[in-house]
């Protein structure tokens, strides 16, 4: 079985050009993916991921060095309900 296919970023910014057009001629997500041959969700994670101007690459790294950061550093909010023996 063959491995997962990724797109490189040149193909991104192609399929993303089209995408755009077909969105003006009217077509919905949906047919739009089916054209483009990915998903709908595939579709809608590149758009996001293109209007921060990020590549999906770049926007999966920051978020796994956020969570590492954030766990590693203790600096999760207590919750307000969480309270000690003596009401403090």
């Amino acid at each position: 079985m063959p491995g997962r296919k990724r797109d490189s970023a040149e193909d991104i910014v192609r399929k993303l050009r089209r995408a755009d057009e077909l969105t003006a001629a009217g077509k919905t997500q949906e047919e739009i993916a089916a054209e483009l041959e990915m998903s709908a969700a595939t579709l809608y994670n590149w758009r996001r991921a293109s209007t921060a101007g990020w590549t999906p690459t770049q926007r999966r790294n920051s978020r796994s060095c956020a969570s590492r950061t954030a766990s590693s550093s203790g600096c999760s909010p207590k919750p307000s309900w969480r309270r000690t023996r003596c009401g403090r």
